[in-house]
């Protein structure tokens, strides 16, 4: 009977410390999965912004022409510190303001 009773101690004994082990693992993987997690979070713009020069190769325009929309108040543009910058959603709405659909196929 006291051998027994030594035997399921033991195990018992072997078994928490084995559920300590596990645990400090599980911990220190978690840990390790949160830094990388913030190590390659980068962060995003919201939309991507071009420069006058991208913008008028996108709109295929001049740039005297990009700036007359942008004084004329066609085109929106943010400032970056004394520099332009078009949103490219901007640009493309800018393209389909004057787009005319297609007539309706007689056929």
């Amino acid at each position: 009977m006291r051998r027994e009773k030594r035997k399921s101690m033991q195990h018992t004994n072997n078994s928490s410390e084995e559920l300590t082990k596990l645990k400090k693992k599980v911990d220190g993987l978690e840990r390790k999965v949160r830094e990388l997690e913030t190590s390659l979070s980068v962060p995003r713009p919201k939309e991507k912004l071009l420069s006058t020069a991208e913008a008028c190769l996108y709109l295929n325009v001049s740039r005297m022409s990009l700036y007359r929309y942008m004084d004329e108040g066609l085109l929106a543009y943010s400032m970056v510190g004394k520099q332009r910058r078009i949103a490219l959603t901007e640009l493309d709405r800018f393209m389909d303001r004057d787009r005319k659909d297609a007539l309706p196929s007689i056929l």
